[in-house]
């Protein structure tokens, strides 16, 4: 059984993200997504993508601890780096392919969302989050690493401005969806018992009638326009999260992150 699954709510397509315990990002899983945006791209119908999550108190924790633990016991922790850079690249062509889409990408942060998970939510088009869940890029403070697996330091700053970004990132920090309001990491906050249906019901509304034949035109003036250069920027991004990911620091981090956390229960 997959990790992703797709519905179809009128206009809007839903991707449930359903990989217990924590919705690990691995290769397997964005191979899954890739296919379902490549599948959405071409329906005509579908207007607007909710990304969500089927796990009661997590969206997304990142990257799927487990699976780091068996590329280091394949390859060695010297060998790690290599194996992940090749994992980076593919998760940058995905949050990429979501963020210059035609359709447009509504994340539904229903519980907590941190690292790799936060990227593939910082690609989204808008954040909705639920009351109380926490936000945050630990890689730092973790692996001695820029929280850049997916090009998420450059889609943070487009949110939150580059001053801001940098206080994240460098603090390693988590903050509430609240707080995560207040500075524009997210776009809109509910009770959480109301975020599913309230992000459905805007997906409704920017899909109906003439707002959904002019909602890929409106993305590109106004979201995408705005960001010109951004590839450039992510080239830069990459190339300093490609150094970083074969220092001695990024190595032990993956070490100590696998023993804690990558044995199977």
């Amino acid at each position: 059984m997959g990790s992703i699954t797709a519905e179809r709510r009128g206009k809007t397509a839903v991707l449930w993200l359903d990989k217990a315990p924590a919705n690990g990002i691995s290769t397997d899983m964005l191979v899954e997504l890739d296919r379902h945006i490549e599948s959405l791209a071409t329906d005509g119908e579908v207007k607007a993508v909710v990304l969500a999550s089927k796990l009661e108190k997590i969206f997304s924790a990142g990257a799927d601890a487990t699976w780091f633990n068996s590329l280091v016991q394949e390859h060695g922790a010297e060998g790690f780096p290599g194996e992940f850079e090749k994992f980076s690249n593919y998760f940058r062509e995905v949050c990429w392919k979501i963020h210059t889409g035609h359709q447009v990408y509504i994340a539904a942060i229903n519980g907590h969302c941190v690292a790799g998970g936060l990227e593939l939510a910082a690609a989204c088009d808008l954040r909705f989050a639920a009351s109380g869940v926490k936000l945050g890029l630990p890689e730092l403070e973790i692996f001695g690493a820029i929280p850049s697996g997916g090009g998420g330091t450059q889609y943070i700053v487009r949110l939150v401005g580059p001053r801001k970004a940098f206080e994240l990132i460098a603090t390693a920090a988590t903050i509430s969806s609240d707080e995560g309001l207040e500075i524009g990491l997210v776009d809109k906050v509910f009770p959480k018992e109301q975020l599913f249906e309230e992000t459905l019901k805007f997906a409704e509304r920017i899909t109906s009638g003439r707002l959904g034949a002019g909602l890929a035109g409106a993305k590109k003036a106004t979201l995408l326009a705005g960001e010109l250069g951004l590839d450039t920027r992510l080239r830069l991004d990459k190339e300093i999260f490609t150094r970083q990911v074969y220092s001695e620091a990024f190595i032990g981090g993956v070490r100590d992150f696998t023993a804690q956390y990558g044995k199977k229960k």
